[in-house]
């Protein structure tokens, strides 16, 4: 009876399984549109990933900021042009930000559905969107790299 049980367990695990291994991670693409709505994924799921860093570094920047603010005048000689750096470098990270809240707002997942000629011109605007977010972000991140080095 307790090898009948087990036997049925490795069996259906095995199937489950055996289901699992054919699906792929990577979606059907059936036609033009297809592509470009994953494309256009694939660059929203590309600059997600940067957005809690973004914050982090925001909120770093002005703390940065804040100390240099907090310092007498007689000990800020020399942190002027680094200020001047943070204070870009937060107006960057501030703008790749809003730039992905602004598009993530303004996609609209279901935009020409049943003309397809419309929906892939669509589509492949906001590729172009979403990737030049995807760089502004990336820019942000890299010049927060460089400037926050210690």
């Amino acid at each position: 009876m307790r090898y009948t049980l087990v036997f049925i367990i490795v069996a259906i695990t095995s199937l489950v399984g055996c289901n699992n291994s054919t699906s792929s991670k990577e979606p059907v693409v059936t036609s033009v549109t297809d592509s470009l709505f994953h494309e256009v994924m694939k660059g929203h799921d590309a600059a997600m990933g940067k957005t809690n860093r973004i914050s982090s570094l925001q909120k770093l920047v002005q703390r940065e900021i804040d100390s240099l603010d907090k310092l007498p005048s007689k000990m800020k000689h020399g942190s002027e042009t680094y200020k001047v750096r943070l204070d870009s470098l937060s107006v960057m990270l501030g703008g790749a930000s809003a730039d992905m809240d602004k598009w993530m707002q303004e996609f609209n997942m279901d935009s020409a559905k049943n003309d397809q000629e419309l929906r892939a011109k669509y589509l492949e605007s906001e590729k172009e969107k979403i990737f030049k977010v995807r760089e502004k972000m990336t820019d942000a991140l890299k010049m927060a790299d460089s400037l926050l080095k210690k």
